[in-house]
Order: C-alpha cells, then sequence, then structure tokens
C-alpha cells in the first residue's frame, strides 16, 4: 500500500479497514442477499457494542473511588460510544452514502488521463498519513487487548458484570467478546479516513476542473466546465450533509479521551500501563486531523476555481459568457468548508490546532481539580 497506490487500492483498503463498524454501505447494485447480509452484520455488531457498553458504564459508577480505573473505564466507554454513533449515522445516511461512495468509484473507474493524474497525486499526498492512522488503531486495540498479560488485569477491561465472569466457559467469552469490540473500536477510529476520502474526492475533483478551465479553447469547453462546476458544488453539499454529524461525534469524543486518557499517562501506574495511554492519546489526537487536513484541501481547492477561470480564454468569449464566468468567480469565493454546527467553527487545520490546544487546557483543569481533592 505504501507504494505507488492507485485511486482503486485506496478505496479497497478504507473499505476493509471498516468493515467491522458496517459503515461502508452496500453498493447501489447489491441484491437483496448482499443488502441481508449487510443488514444482519449491522445489528449483530451494534449488539456486540452494547453488551460491553453497559458493564462499562457500570464500572464507572462502581469504581468512582478510584480514579484511576475510573479514567481508563471513561476512556473506554467513550470509544465504544464513538463506534455506535458513527454506525447509527452511517445506518441513517445509508442512501446518501451508496450514492456518493457510487458515483465516485465509477468516477476513478472511468477516469481519463488527466483525471487520473490528479486523482493519483491526491492518493499519493495523504496514503502514508490513512496507511499509519489505520495501523496505528488496530495497534492501540492490539495493545489494550493485551494487557492481561503484563498486569494484574483477568481481562482487556475493567468492565462490571451483572453475574460471575471468573468461571469458564463465561471467561473465555467475556474476553473474546472484549477483543472483538476492541476492534470494532478501532474500524470505528477508521471510519474518519472514510470521511476523508469523500473529502480529497471532492477536493480532487476541484483541483481536476481548476486545470480544466486554464486549457479551455472555445465556448463549448467553457459551458461544459461551468456546468461541471454546478454539479460538483452539489455533490460537495451532500457531502457536507453527510459527514457533519460524524465529524461532531469525533470533535465530542476525542476530547474526552484525550483529558482522561491524559489522566491515566500522568497517574501512579506502571510504564506499560503509561504506554497504553500514550498510544490512545496520540490516536485520539490524530483522529479529528485525518478529516480536518482534507477539509482544509477542500478550502484551498473550491477557492482555486476563481484564478483558473482568470487565467482561461476569457478575454475572447461572448459577453453573456463572460458575465456568467464573473457570476462563477464571485461565487467562487466563498470557500466550500465543512460546518459542524453553529458552535464550532468551518473544519480546518487552523481549527485542529485550536481543538488540541482547548483540549489540553480542559486536561490541565481537570488534572489540577482532581489534585486538590
Amino acid at each position: 500500500m505504501l507504494s505507488k497506490s492507485s485511486p482503486e487500492s485506496a478505496l479497497l483498503f478504507t473499505k476493509l479497514a471498516v468493515r467491522l463498524a458496517s459503515s461502508w454501505p452496500p453498493s447501489l447494485t447489491a441484491n437483496k442477499f448482499q443488502i441481508l447480509i449487510f443488514d444482519i452484520s449491522w445489528y449483530a455488531l451494534f449488539a456486540s457494542g452494547l453488551f460491553l457498553l453497559f458493564p462499562l458504564l457500570n464500572a464507572i459508577y462502581v469504581l468512582r473511588e478510584n480514579h484511576v480505573v475510573m479514567n481508563k473505564s471513561v476512556c473506554l466507554f467513550f470509544a465504544v460510544i464513538q463506534v455506535l454513533l458513527k454506525m447509527i449515522f452511517s445506518r441513517h445516511q445509508r442512501t446518501q452514502l451508496q450514492a456518493l461512495f457510487f458515483e465516485m468509484e465509477n468516477f476513478c473507474h472511468n477516469a481519463d488521463e488527466q483525471e487520473r493524474s490528479v486523482l493519483q497525486r491526491t492518493v499519493e499526498r495523504c496514503k502514508f498519513v490513512h496507511v499509519t492512522y489505520t495501523m496505528g488503531c488496530y495497534l492501540t486495540a492490539v495493545i489494550v487487548i493485551c494487557g492481561p498479560l503484563y498486569t494484574s488485569q483477568n481481562f482487556p477491561t475493567d468492565a462490571k458484570y451483572p453475574f460471575e465472569i471468573d468461571h469458564h466457559p463465561i471467561k473465555e467469552i467475556i474476553f473474546l467478546h472484549q477483543t472483538l469490540v476492541g476492534f470494532q473500536v478501532s474500524a470505528g477510529l477508521t471510519i474518519d479516513c472514510q470521511v476523508a476520502l469523500l473529502l480529497w474526492y471532492v477536493g480532487a475533483k476541484y483541483e481536476i476542473l481548476t486545470e480544466k478551465l486554464m486549457n479551455i479553447q472555445n465556448d463549448n469547453q467553457l459551458n461544459s466546465c461551468l456546468k461541471k462546476h454546478q454539479e460538483i458544488i452539489k455533490y460537495t453539499e451532500q457531502v457536507k450533509g453527510v459527514v457533519k454529524y460524524l465529524i461532531l461525534t469525533i470533535v465530542i469524543t476525542t476530547n474526552v479521551v484525550i483529558i482522561f486518557g491524559g489522566l491515566n499517562i500522568f497517574s501512579q501506574q506502571s510504564l506499560i500501563v503509561k504506554v497504553q495511554y500514550i498510544v490512545m492519546v496520540i490516536s485520539a489526537c490524530t483522529e479529528l486531523f485525518i478529516c480536518a487536513w482534507p477539509a482544509d484541501n477542500l478550502i484551498t481547492m473550491s477557492q482555486n476555481i476563481s484564478q483558473g477561470l482568470y487565467n482561461s480564454n476569457w478575454l475572447s468569449t461572448k459577453p453573456k459568457t463572460r458575465k456568467t464566468i464573473i457570476q462563477c468567480i464571485m461565487r467562487s469565493q466563498k470557500p466550500e468548508n465543512i460546518n459542524i454546527g453553529s458552535v464550532f467553527p468551518a473544519l480546518s487545520l487552523k481549527y485542529y490546532a485550536s481543538f488540541l490546544s482547548t483540549s489540553f487546557s480542559y486536561f490541565t483543569t481537570l488534572r489540577a481539580t482532581l489534585n486538590d481533592n
């Protein structure tokens, strides 16, 4: 995957990464049996997450006097919450996601030489970060799952069940279930790459259009580009409508994991346990970046349309066409950005830096409060 990769291989890699979260919808061409299998899988995986969520919540309550264990349970609780919310949003938006990914896959399959060149550059730009992040998410799960090998714990989590779990085969079943949910959480984290893929694709379409605008030779080509611009704007609005709730989930739950994971890093624990939380916090810090980077790229590429129009052969066009060009240039002055609610600013690298600063401020405040108590 880290060698020269095609757009198709990037799509396949992301599909496999999110499989345990059932967030990538079946194709529009899928038959009834394939859709049924997907639905059964979604309900089974969602139930699996719920079966660990409530014992974790119980652990937070029962162990509330033990700040170290409670902080760990809070981190894991919100990690499971995140994947369940992402699964719900993905299912709720399944029809829209099907159409968006179907269009993306068709475009990649039928792209001409110029379009494929831009798509290839986009994949090369982000593949290292995406692959590294995905591997890091699954490595985090492995480190947590292997906790009983180097700690006194019997299970990867401190979840408290309303029945005895120390006898066979219940003990093995609980361990295997917590292992499965651990990998589900990893898959849930990589849904960010799925969201980012849509944002990178939209940015690439703006980049392709900008190149075509600078090479137009006649009115027909110009009118065709202007029509494509409207189609891209429409597609962008659909993407924004689908991803904003997923990104809001990322912002809220990641904030909690950074704060409580940081508390565990600075608590009185063994070095190996602290390493668990260092990896967890690094994954959480990277999570929003995966979406903020392509969102920032989208802002830049959508604004570049005006430059592409200005550099085109617009002086030789008809007066009516020049009027349309001016309107399009004015429209391009307003960047396409991902808004995640009126409370939060548009998603960008600038917002990401502000998010990290705020999260660590909350962490510092909470740590000082707990130390005073």
